[in-house]
């Protein structure tokens, strides 16, 4: 029989406020404008809220598989499909002419400039680096654990 496998060392963890938070975050502009676009362009309405409901359903999914699959594979899961809906969005709104800047100032914007596109996958590179050093680290080093070693709970 074998020995159990030690858990890899990561920079990320299951946290439920953590991941619902930037979930939810992340996606709230996508809910918002489709709203604001319902009576104007029924296209990018329908195009912002299906991707907020897609965004939102494909977090719960792998929250649900949590116990099978790792916090950062999860989270890289989950911002590729970020990635793609913001893209898509950012194109579609901006080729139907809807993403002005405001030529005032206002709490409130639909400007959408090409480069929010790479927001997506600048994060995900961060979250790679971050996650490489901490696999890097010696296990008793990683900053989820205490001075004996033990694993610390946020």
């Amino acid at each position: 029989m074998g020995h159990p496998q030690k858990p890899q060392p990561s920079a990320f963890v299951w946290n439920a406020g953590a991941w619902f938070g930037s979930q939810c975050g992340s996606s709230a502009w996508l809910a918002v404008m489709g709203v604001y676009w319902l009576g104007k362009d029924p296209l990018a309405a329908g195009l912002c809220l299906g991707g907020f409901l897609l965004i939102n359903a494909w977090g719960f999914y792998l929250w649900a598989r949590r116990d099978k699959l790792n916090a950062y594979a999860a989270l890289q899961r989950l911002m590729l499909v970020f990635s793609v809906v913001a893209a898509a969005v950012i194109v579609v709104v901006n080729l139907r002419g809807h993403s002005e800047p405001p030529s005032e100032p206002t709490w409130a914007s639909t400007h959408l400039p090409y480069g929010l596109i790479a927001l997506g996958p600048a994060l995900m590179l961060v979250f790679y680096m971050r996650e490489q050093s901490a696999r890097r680290r010696p296990n008793d080093a990683s900053p989820l654990r205490g001075e004996n070693g033990t694993q610390c709970r946020r």
